[in-house]
């Protein structure tokens, strides 16, 4: 049951900071005159921190096995995403792009998994 309750606070976890973040990012890009060729750097700052930040409080609770825990953590995350992504444009289409940042999501869940445990 810790667990389960665990996976639900670092899952919610993530989708609040991302939500957060995007919001955030939008607000730049729409009141300020940045140039569009950051929005690869941004929505890989989106991707990471929340990454990072879901995986360190999961392994935190748990406090074993953190590699292990990060990498299940950002593949459920990344899953939701793409569920979420494909209700809200009416099609499923995964891309090369969804690879990408589902390898970069599970590389830093797996820092922060690692960091979770040992701090």
């Amino acid at each position: 049951m810790k667990l389960l309750k665990s996976y639900l606070l670092s899952i919610s976890t993530f989708e609040v900071i991302f939500i957060v973040l995007l919001l955030i990012v939008s607000a730049i890009f729409a009141y300020t005159s940045i140039s569009d060729n950051y929005i690869n750097a941004f929505s890989y700052a989106i991707i990471i921190i929340p990454s990072v930040v879901s995986s360190f409080i999961l392994s935190r609770f748990i406090k074993s096995k953190g590699l292990i825990l990060g990498v299940v953590n950002n593949i459920i995350c990344m899953i939701f995403l793409l569920v979420l992504y494909c209700i809200l444009n009416k099609s499923v289409s995964i891309t090369n792009t969804y690879y990408i940042y589902l390898a970069v999501s599970v590389f830093c869940g797996i820092l922060g998994g690692v960091a979770g445990v040992n701090v």
